[in-house]
């Protein structure tokens, strides 16, 4: 969906629209390979660690924090500083290739919808009804997706969710995220105790 929406109007925010999706971890750690090489041309304190650093980049995307905002997410702002470095090389580096990662699709989505709101509103006419499974595996930025779409007129949301599965909480589900979902939206709660 988000590449779909990106394709159509994501040269409003610089996206070229026959971009690649980038899904391997060998394209992704060549991406930051390649980012990490360029500021060391420029930085001596830039160590060949950082390379590993692909984890760090996906969990800030998924909690929609850009690398102008990554700095802050730090205790060490030491080290912060380094990867918000990184992270800003590792997306120029993605952009040099015509490139999106998974995170980015999600991220870059939400930027569009947030920064042009006539097309959230288009979307909103066209998607008024939304059903999302798996609810429970959401992260931050997919749900802050979803309320870009719905805004705060549509609250034409249908979620499936299991509760007994939040405890796995991979890709920065957290439980939460249900939570929110109940004070945002005020559903109407459906149990369906047995297969």
């Amino acid at each position: 969906f988000c590449a779909d929406l990106l394709r159509q109007h994501g040269v409003h925010i610089g996206i070229n629209p026959n971009f690649h999706i980038y899904s391997q971890e060998s394209d992704l750690q060549s991406v930051i390979n390649g980012a990490v090489d360029r500021v060391q041309e420029q930085r001596d304190d830039i160590s060949d660690d950082l390379k590993k650093a692909l984890p760090v980049i996906h969990r800030l995307k998924a909690r929609l924090i850009t690398p102008e905002n990554a700095s802050g997410s730090f205790s060490d702002r030491n080290l912060g500083e380094k990867f918000a470095v990184v992270y800003l090389a590792y997306e120029h580096e993605l952009s040099n290739r015509n490139a999106l990662d998974f995170n980015s699709l999600i991220l870059k989505t939400y930027e569009l919808l947030q920064r042009f709101p006539a097309i959230a509103e288009r979307y909103r006419k066209v998607y008024a009804h939304i059903c999302v499974d798996e609810f429970q595996d959401t992260n931050r930025a997919q749900y802050q997706l979803i309320r870009s779409l719905t805004g705060e007129v549509h609250k034409n949301l249908f979620i499936v969710a299991d509760d007994d599965q939040i405890i796995y909480q991979w890709n920065g589900a957290s439980h939460k995220r249900i939570q929110e979902f109940i004070e945002d939206y005020q559903p109407k709660l459906i149990q369906l105790p047995v297969n």
